[in-house]
């Protein structure tokens, strides 16, 4: 996908086209995420995500 530059996801039956694919810490990402969310991405040693941005 990083490659391609972006792809279509599939999700709860609904399309989303996304691209510019970013590697980010996830404590810069931090603020995307709720506070459960942040606890298990702590819990599970996460440190990397990847942002995805809608196109179309």
């Amino acid at each position: 996908m990083r490659a391609a530059g972006g792809c279509r996801i599939r999700w709860k039956d609904r399309d989303y086209v996304v691209g510019q694919p970013e590697v980010m810490d996830t404590e810069a990402a931090g603020a995307a995420f709720g506070g459960f969310q942040r606890r298990m991405l702590r819990r599970f040693k996460i440190k990397k995500v990847l942002r995805l941005r809608r196109v179309a």
